[in-house]
């Protein structure tokens, strides 16, 4: 036995929860963590060709020694490798990337992944012991970045 239905009577759309009603509109965490990374990364890869601006250690011990044992004594050379002016100029990329993917530009996470990508075999080809770190920081960026809410986020 059917229950009989007024004429006109529609069913009602199933009661959805007021999760999934409501869209999150604020920054995802996801993102926001990924950005940390990023930002880590691009730092370090700075830090680390810093060394063209003169602040290699190993020259400045040789110019310490030099002032100890006599004007002359060692040679310093100030010659500036071209691995470190690439890591200062990738760093930069980096944040720039950063800056264009955190205002919602979705084509900037390409931008960033080759950028860093760039940073770990500048690095690495530099001899900097950065360039693990800079790796172990792309992995961890890429992956937060695949994140659900950072991809919908970037997608509106």
């Amino acid at each position: 036995m059917s229950p009989t239905l007024k004429p006109g009577w529609k069913p009602s759309p199933r009661p959805r929860p007021a999760a999934e009603t409501t869209a999150r509109t604020g920054f995802p965490r996801a993102l926001a963590a990924s950005a940390v990374v990023w930002l880590a990364l691009a730092f370090l890869t700075l830090w680390a060709g810093m060394n063209a601006l003169g602040n290699d250690p190993d020259q400045r011990n040789t110019q310490d020694l030099d002032n100890q044992l006599g004007e002359g004594t060692m040679a310093a050379s100030t010659h500036v490798h071209p691995q470190d002016v690439l890591a200062l100029v990738v760093g930069v990329c980096v944040l720039a990337a950063l800056g264009i993917l955190l205002l919602g530009r979705k084509w900037a996470q390409y931008a960033l992944y080759a950028s860093s990508v760039a940073a770990v075999v500048v690095l690495a080809l530099g001899g900097h012991w950065e360039a693990a770190v800079v790796f172990l920081a792309f992995v961890i960026g890429a992956i937060t970045l695949f994140a659900e809410s950072a991809q919908a986020y970037l997608r509106r």
